[in-house]
């Protein structure tokens, strides 16, 4: 039996008596709760689930194992539970590097849900690193947003450079329109799957700390990482003028 998310882990306890003995539980945990909860809250955002170290603990006492996505949180769940075996399983994505599309106009992109942590990263990158870039590259450079993200964005002002495209049905051709992605997150959990889908599809990458989890290694060498205001919109400033530098990326 899998179980999506330890938050659904009360299906183990409470399902005890039915559960063969011999079967084997498994909960795949995506994130460590309480630390993705902690997150949540220093940015004034509701969790999806309010839970201790101590709550998390017990939830993942009812299984045999644990998948974690990523090595961090490998050994955070050891620590909380040495009792249940813990596996790594990182997530999986094709290498398929995508060719650079070619044109004078640099086109940045931006892909994310509307879950609040892509909200608040769209809300800053169109009122504060996005205004200083487009002063800079003017009319040769423009932001694109995918994904139900752009749905609460009031559209903006055609001279602005950013084109709302929504949810779009292909997600590679979606990819392939960008020279640039962006993932400019200031707090959510565990391994960020933009991040992991652009460095595959072989794009240049702009991230934080923070959109980094996971993938630390290549800091500045596989990706670009900023995580003020005026160092992400330098960074994107200096990709967009130096083609070499996108295609070493």
């Amino acid at each position: 039996i899998i179980i999506e998310y330890v938050r659904l882990a009360w299906l183990l306890e409470h399902c005890a008596d039915i559960i063969p003995a011999d079967c084997k539980k498994i909960i795949d945990t995506h994130d460590v709760q309480h630390l993705r909860q902690g997150q949540f809250h220093k940015h004034g955002q509701v969790h999806d689930i309010d839970i201790s170290p101590n709550e998390e603990a017990r939830a993942l006492s009812f299984c045999d194992a644990a998948l974690a996505i990523q090595d961090k949180d490998a050994k955070i769940l050891s620590q909380l539970q040495p009792s249940i075996e813990i596996i790594l399983a990182p997530h999986p994505y094709p290498i398929t590097p995508q060719v650079l599309p070619e044109g004078k106009i640099i086109r940045f992109a931006f892909f994310g849900s509307s879950m609040a942590p892509n909200q608040d990263a769209l809300k800053r990158l169109t009122t504060r690193i996005w205004p200083e870039t487009h002063k800079v590259l003017g009319s040769n450079a423009e932001l694109l947003i995918f994904g139900n993200v752009g749905d609460s964005q009031t559209a903006p002002p055609q001279s602005s450079g950013i084109r709302i495209e929504g949810f779009v049905p292909d997600l590679l051709t979606a990819y392939a329109q960008a020279h640039i992605v962006l993932n400019p997150v200031a707090y959510g959990g565990g391994l960020k799957i933009k991040s992991v889908e652009a460095l595959c599809l072989g794009k240049p990458l702009v991230t934080t700390a923070i959109g980094a989890e996971g993938l630390e290694a290549g800091a500045n060498t596989a990706f670009i990482q900023a995580d003020s205001d005026l160092d992400f919109s330098a960074a994107m400033i200096a990709l967009a003028l130096d083609k070499e530098r996108r295609h070493e990326l």
